[in-house]
């Protein structure tokens, strides 16, 4: 419990700081269909709407250094006694921190979401900040905090789509951040839409669907 109340925590921090600023290997693939669960769909049609989708993958790779991910999630953002479904898959598979090199997280719960439209809706379509809890390399009990941005959907995207990653082992350590200044930091921080430290994908495709 304790690491998960230290994940919220610098969740929270993350998104008051963001909210001011202005392939063939993917884990899964990149642009499955997402359909919201039941529970998900009952309570969505009881609020008249409100359930945000996310969904896609790819790699951000600089150099040497690969990243990818895979995953879909459905959610009302804020709400935490309204359910949550969703999956994400990281495989980190070059690395400069070499606990971390060669791994795999595997989200097993969904701790905190939260989405963020631009200010200036040409820069992006929205941005996601996501707190999970899962395995990484089959042991329990570590934390990635997964940030990512959707630039526009083929050839109508209007900007790169984007991504960053977080990850603290069961003791609530950071052990590696892709964004520079972070441990590991191996990635530029490219973007420029609701925060500034991700990395532009290389590969692959981010969908997040606002509610309507």
């Amino acid at each position: 419990m304790k690491n998960v109340c230290a994940f919220v925590s610098a969740l929270c921090l993350c998104l008051a700081i963001s909210a001011c600023a202005e392939v063939s290997d993917s884990p899964l693939a990149p642009d499955h269909a997402v359909k919201a669960p039941s529970a998900l769909g009952a309570a969505a049609a009881a609020r008249g709407g409100g359930l945000w989708r996310l969904s896609g993958g790819g790699h951000i790779r600089e150099g040497a250094w690969d990243i990818s991910f895979g995953g879909q999630l459905t959610a009302f953002p804020g709400d935490p006694d309204l359910p949550k479904d969703g999956k994400l898959v990281v495989q980190f598979h070059r690395v400069s921190v070499d606990a971390v090199s060669g791994g795999t997280f595997r989200a097993t719960s969904i701790d905190a979401v939260n989405f963020v439209l631009p200010g200036d809706p040409t820069r992006c379509v929205a941005a996601a900040f996501i707190g999970l809890t899962g395995t990484f390399n089959g042991a329990p009990g570590w934390t990635l905090l997964f940030r990512s941005s959707d630039g526009g959907n083929g050839k109508s995207a209007w900007a790169p789509d984007t991504a960053r990653f977080s990850l603290s082992d069961p003791s609530s350590v950071l052990v590696y951040g892709s964004a520079a200044g972070e441990p590991g930091g191996d990635y530029p921080r490219e973007s420029d839409c609701v925060g500034l430290g991700r990395k532009n994908l290389d590969i692959g495709n981010l969908r997040i669907t606002p509610p309507g």
